[in-house]
Order: C-alpha cells, then sequence, then structure tokens
C-alpha cells in the first residue's frame, strides 16, 4: 500500500479507495438492518395521555416518546393522533423531539445525525432519509391511546386484520 499519503501509485490509491468504498457499504448494510431490528422490537402498547410522561398529547402539536423511546406519537388535534418509529431509515438513529414535548409550527421532526426531516405523519420531507418511517396504528379511547403494528378496529380496540 502507500508509504505515504504523498506519494502513491494509480493503483495503490484505487486499492485504498476500493476498500474504503467496501468499507462504507457493509458499515451501511449493518446500520440498515440494525434500524429494521429495532422497529420490529415494538409491541402494541396502551398509553394513559392524562399520566405526567404523556400529558402533553391532550394537546395539539404534542408529541412523545413511547416504548422505551422506539416510537414516537404526535397529537394533531383533540381526536386525531399519528404514531411511527422513532428510528431514522437513513442511518438508524434516534429522531429528535423538542425538549418542551410540543412542535414549533412548521411541525418538521428532525434526525440529529444526518439532518433528515419528517412529517407529523412520517413521511420523508429531506433526505438523506429515503424511506418514510414505520407507522403504527392509535387509536383513543377516553384517556387510554392505544398504539399497534396493525390497524385497530376504532371501537373495539381489537385488530381489524
Amino acid at each position: 500500500m502507500c508509504k505515504n499519503s504523498v506519494s502513491c501509485s494509480r493503483r495503490e490509491f484505487c486499492q485504498k479507495m476500493s476498500l474504503a468504498a467496501l468499507t462504507a457499504g457493509a458499515a451501511a448494510c449493518g446500520l440498515e438492518s440494525c434500524s429494521t431490528r429495532l422497529d420490529e422490537k415494538f409491541s402494541t402498547t396502551t398509553i394513559d395521555i392524562t399520566q405526567p410522561a404523556y400529558s402533553v398529547l391532550q394537546q395539539p402539536t404534542g408529541i412523545a416518546y413511547i416504548e422505551a423511546n422506539l416510537a414516537i406519537v404526535y397529537c394533531a388535534s383533540a381526536t386525531v393522533y399519528y404514531a411511527f418509529s422513532s428510528i431514522c431509515t437513513h442511518a438508524g438513529c434516534q429522531l429528535s423531539i423538542p425538549a418542551s414535548g410540543f412542535l414549533p409550527a412548521d411541525g418538521i421532526i428532525t434526525c440529529g445525525c444526518h439532518n433528515a426531516e419528517f412529517s407529523t405523519q412520517g413521511q420523508v420531507l429531506k433526505g438523506p432519509a429515503q424511506r418514510n418511517l414505520t407507522k403504527y396504528y392509535p387509536v383513543l379511547s377516553g384517556h387510554a391511546l392505544m398504539i399497534s403494528t396493525t390497524p385497530l378496529n376504532a371501537d373495539t380496540g381489537t385488530s381489524k386484520s
């Protein structure tokens, strides 16, 4: 290989760059599969939106992590909620939500690693992420917000499938 960084033959340079590209590709594949495994850890859960950790979800623009930070729930209105994975589809980093628990007017959720941006419904707004976040299905019944990996029947809270 190159003996120093100044004098490299073309062959040595190409070998180094090929190795670097292979390493980067392998790392990206590993991270992608890591984000998939994290998404698979989420299971159906029910939260009480009157509890202090989730009370912001009683007001529009309220946003909170649930299930050990594996998912995010967003309150769009008194009866409309969105839930999705908190793991960025680009490199498996956790998305950032404001410490206040309320999104600013632009409604953008950002990944702190590479600045990918997502809507309050988990859709990609700006890369480098190219896939939407994994969607979950919230149903509100009184103060209980049920979040499932499959669509729920709003009347019974049971799976539609």
